[in-house]
């Protein structure tokens, strides 16, 4: 089923949604390094791989969680393409850690924001106690992990990021 742009298998798979960026990706570079060899400026090249960075994050909040680890590798993969063709600069951010940013400032739209579409969705705030706690990046309770189905919830990785 294709839903806003992401493929997901009944099994809530989302490999064919990264088969599918990763191709549509791989086309993308391609396109790039005919324009670069057509005589594109660089700072023109760089713009357009980010675009296509961008392609790869698009929705990332809501599959990242239920990709495989060789799921993210072929994602990281399109990245150190660009690196290693020269169509970006070879600091950029890993996809990991683009998505990561992306998925704590979601996270911290949805717990300041009221209207937040998602804020409802929220577990209850934890009341305060006597004793001192780790400090989290929030006040909501933790609800409990039935299940690595359960665990790959983009609000259920984000409430208990960093909690240990």
């Amino acid at each position: 089923m294709k839903m806003l742009g992401v493929t997901i298998s009944d099994k809530l798979s989302v490999i064919d949604h990264i088969q599918n960026i990763v191709s549509s990706c791989a086309q993308s570079v391609h396109a790039i390094r005919t324009l670069r060899a057509r005589g594109m400026s660089q700072e023109a090249i760089q713009t357009v791989f980010r675009c296509v960075v961008a392609k790869l994050r698009y929705a990332a909040n809501a599959w990242w969680g239920f990709a495989t680890a060789t799921d993210r590798q072929r994602v990281e993969a399109v990245i150190c393409r660009g690196v290693r063709s020269g169509l970006c600069h070879p600091d950029i951010l890993t996809a990991a850690e683009l998505i990561e940013d992306m998925d704590d400032d979601l996270f911290q739209r949805i717990l300041w924001y009221k209207n937040h579409t998602l804020h409802a969705m929220l577990p209850d705030h934890r009341p305060n106690l006597d004793y001192e706690l780790r400090p989290r990046s929030h006040d909501c309770e933790l609800v409990p992990k039935l299940n690595c189905l359960n665990e790959s919830n983009f609000l259920i990785r984000q409430l208990y990021k960093n909690c240990y």
